[in-house]
């Protein structure tokens, strides 16, 4: 009886034994899976950030080619109540909004014409597919020679300059403007921007409101309307201020830029946007070789590499090719790239110029039509 007794108690026992094994086993690949869950999830957010937060057209959702890294000058254009071309300078932390008028009026890319701001979003907004967007960020870009790096479109009854100071008190509430806006900029970038005017001082905030300056002038139409139009000269003269580049300025590098393509007056066009920039333009002129695509060679420097965003996309997206995910995470939070020289490098000239930028027919779409053969 006694054997008999202790026969059951080990089957008992093992059986105890073998379900306490198998709890943890099963406990041990929940936690396995829902860890898997967890980085799955991870990723995503993390890849998330290079991408921007809510675009106004879903050809823009591609994950963009660079990123602003809190650091270099950064130009956004804010439709709201008004037109601005909101500039922010983080080296002399300057902040500099220029509120362009609905009655300006710009000759605007792809041959679309003369139209005032008023209606240049809407213009864009009627082709197939819609490019209200690009269409008015393309035509400030061209008309002030500035680069534009993103674009935040909000309700025309939101007083932005109110929201600015908002955001200078509180970055916090930036968030219920960017929830309720268009915009191309990534998570990331909205974030730094934020935080980044909080420490601007009030004298270094400037209102610059092109009705009320000697840039622009009524002109009458034809028609019987008016109009407001630029003063280029006297507008460099205002962006010279508000997007000189003190980094690229103090390198002093020397800057040639030539038109590798059959369009005219390209290297002039891109010329203007380096001056403002400070760039020190020693040299425009064309090249026998034609190229597809922008490149821009010459020394190893920080000119090159802002140059190299601006200009030659083409070569960012190339050189970020396909990485790993340490990689990209490392690329999302800026902490350092290196920049191989751009494909094609090696059929051009070089000139004299410390930095060259051989603009392709790339350039030239960006503002124009394709020209059919």
């Amino acid at each position: 009886m006694r054997k008999s007794a202790r026969k059951k108690n080990n089957t008992k026992f093992k059986k105890s034994s073998r379900s306490k094994q198998g709890y943890k086993t099963g406990i041990i690949v929940l936690g396995f899976l829902l860890g898997l869950i967890f980085l799955g999830k991870l990723l995503s957010f993390i890849d998330g950030l290079s991408y921007p937060f809510t675009p106004d057209a879903p050809v823009n959702t591609a994950a963009k080619s660079f990123f602003w890294d809190g650091k270099k000058p950064v130009n956004v254009l804010v439709k709201a109540d008004s037109l601005y071309l909101w500039s922010f300078n983080p080296d002399t932390n300057r902040m500099v909004l220029v509120k362009i008028p609905d009655q300006t009026q710009f000759s605007l890319p792809f041959d679309y014409g003369f139209w005032p701001v008023r209606s240049i979003y809407g213009l864009g907004q009627t082709e197939n597919p819609s490019n209200g967007a690009l269409l008015l960020t393309r035509t400030i870009e061209s008309a002030f020679a500035v680069a534009i790096d993103g674009y935040v479109f909000t309700s025309p009854v939101l007083n932005f300059q109110s929201e600015i100071k908002q955001i200078r008190q509180n970055p916090l509430n930036s968030l219920s403007l960017f929830r309720q806006s268009k915009t191309d900029l990534t998570p990331l970038e909205l974030w730094k921007l934020s935080w980044g005017i909080k420490n601007v001082r009030s004298d270094k905030v400037e209102l610059v409101d092109l009705d009320r300056t000697e840039i622009t002038s009524w002109v009458l139409l034809p028609d019987g309307s008016r109009v407001l139009k630029v003063d280029q000269a006297k507008l460099d003269i205002l962006l010279a201020k508000s997007q000189e580049d003190r980094r690229l300025t103090e390198e002093r590098l020397t800057v040639g830029i030539f038109n590798a393509t059959v369009h005219p007056q390209l290297a002039e066009k891109a010329a203007r946007m380096v001056a403002n920039l400070g760039g020190r333009v020693i040299f425009i002129g064309n090249t026998e070789v034609k190229l597809a695509e922008t490149i821009v060679t010459g020394q190893i420097s920080y000119t090159k590499d802002r140059l190299s965003e601006i200009f030659a996309g083409f070569c960012t997206r190339q050189n970020s090719g396909s990485k790993s995910w340490p990689e990209k995470i490392k690329n999302i939070f800026h902490q350092g790239t290196d920049k191989p020289g751009c494909k094609g490098e090696n059929e051009v000239d070089r000139s004299r110029a410390d930095v060259n930028i051989f603009l392709g027919e790339d350039y030239f779409l960006r503002y124009n039509r394709e020209v059919s053969p």
